[in-house]
């Protein structure tokens, strides 16, 4: 239970945005209305101690009711200010240190060199097994391959699989993710019959932890399928293609661009294996 709940908690912890506090001026309010309420009790117990229609015993009574009663608001007060189970709260965000990742600009030479930093920074920070920084040390990879480099993803994905599976464990989405980045570089890299064998082994294992919609499910079976056809299956890409477009056309519709690249990819396919290209 631990080996699935620890990763799960640590990927959530991640993404949570800050530390809740309570806003001064909503405490303060709550602290005026509580002591007003409060003040009430000393009046009525005011008010006993000096009636000529009651006995003794029944002023002793009903002045003990109303100290306990004072007591007992000023009590949950100040438990409710300690827990901060009454209060609205607001976020305040840590200054973690670290550079926010913007996106891609266009260069991948100069996104690689950013992530490099960003890496190092989160490292620093956050500590090397943690969710933010591998997420990073995956975008560093990609974005090298995308640079020019594929060998260097390639290796960048191996280690960095080495210690999702020692940080995250097997059935992370991020681990499993990371097994379909190194099989794609991998095949960029010079060995499309490999990734097409590791991407087809994979994808069942991708569709049980993500769930066969997911776009990181739709975008391995894409490579899969460019993989088939590099590997001299032509036929066997175009019939995969064929497969995946109605589902990127019902998930992800008809102008996002993977599905645009999935159409294409059918075309070239279909046209190598001697068929028709996409008339839709």
């Amino acid at each position: 239970m631990r080996h699935q709940i620890e990763p799960l908690l640590a990927d959530v912890e991640s993404q949570l945005p800050g530390e809740a506090v309570i806003p001064k001026e909503d405490y303060r309010s709550r602290v005026l209305t509580g002591l007003a309420c409060c003040a009430f009790y000393p009046f009525i117990a005011y008010r006993m101690a000096h009636s000529s229609h009651m006995l003794s015993g029944q002023k002793a009574m009903w002045i003990a009711v109303a100290v306990v009663q004072l007591l007992g608001g000023l009590y949950s007060m100040t438990l409710s200010a300690d827990t901060q189970r009454y209060f609205k709260v607001t976020v305040r965000v840590p200054d973690r240190g670290t550079t926010p990742w913007r996106g891609e600009t266009g260069d991948p030479a100069d996104d690689a060199d950013t992530l490099a930093r960003l890496v190092e920074e989160r490292t620093r920070v956050l500590g090397p097994d943690h969710p933010e920084t591998l997420a990073a040390r995956s975008l560093l990879a990609t974005f090298r391959g995308r640079a020019g480099d594929p060998v260097g993803a390639a290796d960048a994905f191996a280690e960095l699989l080495f210690e999702m599976l020692r940080a995250l464990g097997h059935e992370h989405p991020y681990t499993v993710v990371t097994l379909g980045d190194l099989a794609r570089w991998r095949g960029a890299a010079g060995d499309p019959a490999g990734a097409a064998n590791s991407l087809t082994q994979l994808l069942p294992r991708l569709v049980r932890v993500l769930g066969p919609d997911h776009p990181d499910t739709l975008a391995l079976r894409n490579n899969l399928a460019m993989f088939r056809g590099e590997a001299g299956d032509p036929a066997g890409a175009a019939d995969a293609y064929a497969e995946l477009l109605p589902d990127m056309l019902r998930v992800l519709g008809p102008d996002h661009p993977h599905t645009v690249l999935t159409r294409s990819g059918l075309a070239l396919w279909q046209g190598r294996a001697g068929g028709q290209g996409p008339t839709a």
